[in-house]
């Protein structure tokens, strides 16, 4: 089902294509921090509108698309990652565009250092299974969507 959370990123990532330079551009903290709600509002919606229309059509994508009805649960689980995925895609954007690159990374390692972990536990589980590592996935991305929006809100709350 990730190709289907995937689907904001069409949107989103060309939000943060977008927003990366006009971050660059920024020379006050005040117009950074304005240019920060009007990228991340957008992308929240978005997030939220797929998230969303996951999780109504998740029976017809489940028997339609796959051909296996008892996905249906698994996709409406999954759905909060899309508003993840969104913001994450903005945010790295903007830090990007404000030299933060390697704080980017580590926020990104992060993430993938819990995935890794917990898909190894919780998808072991016999009473988790394939849910175990959708779990894991909303949580790596929940933990560097934190601590990016850490680093990116320390940023902007300095000193004009």
């Amino acid at each position: 089902v990730m190709p289907l959370m995937f689907l904001p990123s069409l949107v989103t990532g060309a939000l943060a294509t977008v927003g990366g330079p006009a971050m660059a551009r920024c020379r006050e903290k005040r117009k950074e921090r304005r240019l920060a709600v009007r990228l991340m509002l957008p992308a929240a919606g978005f997030g939220l509108v797929c998230a969303g229309a996951l999780y109504v059509l998740a029976p017809f994508i489940a028997s339609s698309f796959y051909q296996l009805p008892e996905l249906a649960p698994l996709i409406r689980a999954m759905c909060p990652i899309t508003v993840l995925i969104s913001l994450q895609q903005a945010a790295g954007g903007m830090m990007t565009g404000l030299g933060l690159q390697k704080k980017a990374l580590m926020a990104s390692l992060i993430g993938a250092a819990a995935t890794l972990l917990c898909t190894w536990q919780w998808a072991a589980m016999p009473h988790l299974h394939i849910y175990g590592a959708g779990y894991a996935s909303l949580l790596g991305h929940g933990l560097s969507l934190f601590a990016t929006l850490v680093f990116l809100l320390s940023h902007l709350a300095g000193k004009e």
